[in-house]
């Protein structure tokens, strides 16, 4: 006869096997290469998800910002055998899902108005809501109206929809904006070169990340100011907008870690709508601007 006591004994090994195989489980991350703000993402996340499943293992790919690197980098960890991939941005992702991985896609970093494109079976993540809108508002405050150069790159989906976005809504604030696609980081220095305009607004493009700072660089030394939504803690625009990495790296940590216990995702998605907007009122004054107070009210963090 089989005895209660053994049943109880043989469920507690299975779910002890179970817990150490989720444990176990190597995941694979996708992060462009250059990218700060999907670096912070990535750090938050592996901390979160270590501190709740311990053993859990990360292996890393570091992809240049082009459809052929990002789909290297999933080819790869596919064929490592991970049980998970993380991806960071829309075009990544979605390079990864033409891979077809066969096991449960998570990202983050994705721009909201993008994350349509990502619906696909086994595909989960974390979409961010900015109020990218405001953005000119607050510019047609502080600069008078004139050509606004707008950096994006138009092979990412979330640079492209933000171009998309913020161009038209320029044109009502009698704002002229002026679209510098770049597609390759290198390109910055000539495609910036010459051009004449009265502000510069970066998108959240992969190709404007290692080049960052010098853009800065370049747009201090001819005293035109940056609105960005591309982070780097190194380096400061006159005005940032970006999602919260903490905040999107618990959402996505908790898809991860619902994913590793099944096996596979229901293709569930999460929007994180915190977000910080940082105005250096100090820079704003040395360059002789204008100052807007709505920005003061509305900014999450004044630099004076």
């Amino acid at each position: 006869m089989f005895k209660p006591g053994r049943l109880l004994v043989l469920t507690i090994l299975f779910m002890a096997v179970f817990a150490g195989y989720a444990s176990a489980a190597t995941v694979g991350v996708i992060l462009t290469n250059g990218m700060r703000y999907y670096e912070d993402i990535n750090r938050h996340l592996i901390k979160d998800v270590q501190s709740r499943r311990p053993g859990v293992k990360f292996v890393i790919e570091r992809p240049y910002p082009d459809e052929q690197s990002w789909s290297n980098a999933a080819g790869s960890l596919i064929s490592s055998g991970v049980s998970a991939i993380i991806t960071y941005g829309a075009s990544a992702t979605q390079a990864a899902i033409n891979q077809h991985p066969g096991v449960p896609v998570i990202y983050a970093g994705v721009y909201a108005p993008t994350a349509y494109l990502l619906k696909s079976k086994n595909v989960a993540g974390v979409k961010n809501s900015l109020p990218v809108a405001s953005l000119m508002r607050y510019l047609k405050e502080i600069v008078h109206s004139g050509r606004m150069g707008i950096i994006y790159n138009s092979r990412e989906a979330d640079s492209l929809a933000q171009f998309n976005e913020i161009a038209p809504i320029a044109q009502e604030y009698g704002i002229k904006p002026t679209g510098l696609d770049l597609q390759n980081a290198p390109d910055a220095t000539a495609l910036l070169a010459g051009t004449q305009f009265n502000s510069l607004f970066i998108t959240g493009c992969s190709t404007a990340g290692p080049v960052y700072l010098k853009i800065l660089m370049m747009m201090k030394e001819r005293n035109i100011p940056v609105v960005s939504l591309v982070y780097d803690r190194r380096g400061q625009p006159l005005i940032n907008l970006y999602g919260n990495p903490e905040d999107q790296a618990r959402l996505a940590s908790g898809l991860l870690i619902a994913a590793l216990k099944r096996g596979y995702h229901k293709g569930k998605s999460e929007d994180s709508k915190k977000y910080f907007l940082i105005y250096d009122f100090r820079e704003s004054a040395s360059m002789g601007l204008r100052t807007s107070m709505e920005l003061v009210t509305d900014a999450t963090k004044v630099i004076y």
